[in-house]
């Protein structure tokens, strides 16, 4: 069986993914610090609607996502 998450060192500003299922492609924009909970949040920006989300690393980590480039 193949791997279906990111490691934590891999996200990285400018990094691009792909969703494994929905082949959205997507860029890291940003790496903030939540201060209320004290973790790292991802921002990354949909390449073709150019939408911005918010999630934290762990749960950005554990979506079914491949790195492009």
């Amino acid at each position: 069986m193949s791997k279906i998450y990111v490691d934590k060192e891999d996200v990285k500003v400018g990094t691009i993914f792909i969703g494994n299922v929905n082949k959205a492609k997507f860029k890291v924009i940003k790496l903030e610090k939540d201060n209320v909970n004290n973790t790292k949040v991802v921002v990354f920006a949909d390449l073709s609607s150019g939408r911005v989300f918010h999630a934290n690393i762990d749960t950005f980590c554990r979506c079914n996502i491949s790195i492009v480039k």
